[in-house]
């Protein structure tokens, strides 16, 4: 086998330094979404979305600031099961902002030939499949992680 090969198929993981940096820059996303959905322009600039949706902001914003927290514990420590307790805790979160989304539909969306309602919904439920499937990987990276600590 090659070096380049060995060097291709061996990746090393990601700095701390890299890893908090991307950290950093998840929070900074979360906290403009916070602002945007909440603030400045808020959510009710959008033509697609319903007075319904003030039924789903709430789970909305509890899972940004759940997402939050999570990232800024990251960006002071952390080792892979903490990681894999984090992607369990928003991938939850995720389940239930779509569960939610699926529930109310907050979207204004024609009745007509064009599609864009069966997209919203199937959107929405990629989500909700998505979401399921972060709770399953957690689960599994925290296994992984207890089984082979550091």
């Amino acid at each position: 086998m090659s070096t380049a090969t060995r060097v291709a198929t061996h990746k090393r993981p990601p700095s701390a330094a890299v890893r908090r940096s991307g950290y950093v820059g998840t929070m900074v996303f979360d906290v403009v979404s916070l602002v945007a959905i909440n603030g400045w322009p808020g959510w009710d600039v959008l033509p697609f979305l319903t007075s319904d949706t003030d039924r789903v902001i709430g789970v909305v914003n509890a899972s940004i600031v759940v997402h939050l927290v999570v990232f800024a514990l990251y960006t002071l420590w952390d080792p892979r099961g903490l990681r894999a307790a984090g992607e369990i805790l928003t991938s939850g979160f995720g389940v239930v902002v779509t569960a939610r989304l699926w529930q109310v539909y907050p979207f204004d969306t024609p009745e007509d030939w064009s599609g864009w309602g069966l997209v919203a919904h199937l959107l929405v439920g990629l989500g909700l499949v998505g979401s399921v499937i972060g709770v399953i990987s957690g689960v599994a990276h925290l296994v992984q992680a207890c089984r082979r600590p550091g």
